[in-house]
């Protein structure tokens, strides 16, 4: 027999198959699956896009990556009925989504299913057997670039700069003053202004 989710060994009492044979027969192969299902990846080509469905050695690692130049959708199929939890992180290039559901059995989702963002960041899931959602924490990379709606900076005179508002000093002698010059701006602006805060 085997457990519902990670397919560990669990022989009955007695089982003559592992009578003075423990450790190779059961022990062992359990510890190679809890040691994957907690610290395992798996990087995946998927540039050729269609359905792909994971083995439940592949599905059991708790990170996947996705690469390849996408030629269509791909969708990610996770084995039916199982429970996982995994990140995943969309490496890929291409103008197609990727997806990941559950197996229902004929290669094909058996309920929800979720895109995986191609921007690299990395993001937890869960996969019930039937659904597959988001669990949220998101890593975000630091600093968060602009086109993903950043400054592209972890200081303020950088983001200034990055945003093409201005730059900005800092005086320790004398009196304690802030000040920032005015970069421009949007048309209309007031291009060029100097501004102290005190």
């Amino acid at each position: 027999m085997a457990t519902d989710n990670l397919a560990l060994i669990t022989p009955a009492q007695g089982d003559p198959s592992v009578r003075n044979n423990w450790a190779a027969a059961v022990v062992n192969p359990n510890m190679v699956t809890i040691d994957t299902a907690i610290s395992g990846g798996l990087s995946k080509d998927v540039s050729a896009g269609g359905t792909i469905i994971l083995t439940q050695d592949e599905a059991v690692n708790s990170s996947l990556v996705l690469t390849g130049s996408l030629a269509a959708n791909a969708t990610i199929l996770y084995p039916e009925t199982a429970a996982f939890n995994f990140s995943a992180q969309n490496n890929t290039t291409g103008s197609f989504l990727v997806s990941i559901g559950a197996n229902n059995g004929s290669g094909a989702p058996a309920g929800t299913t979720v895109n995986v963002p191609q921007d690299g960041t990395t993001q937890t899931y869960r996969s019930d057997g039937t659904n597959v959602f988001a669990r949220g924490g998101a890593s975000i990379p630091i600093p968060l670039p602009i086109s993903s709606g950043g400054t592209g900076s972890i200081t303020a005179s950088g983001a200034l700069t990055n945003l093409g508002v201005g730059t900005m000093a800092y005086s320790v002698s004398g009196p304690r003053a802030l000040t920032i010059q005015n970069g421009g701006g949007p048309s209309g602006g007031n291009d060029g202004d100097v501004f102290f805060i005190y």
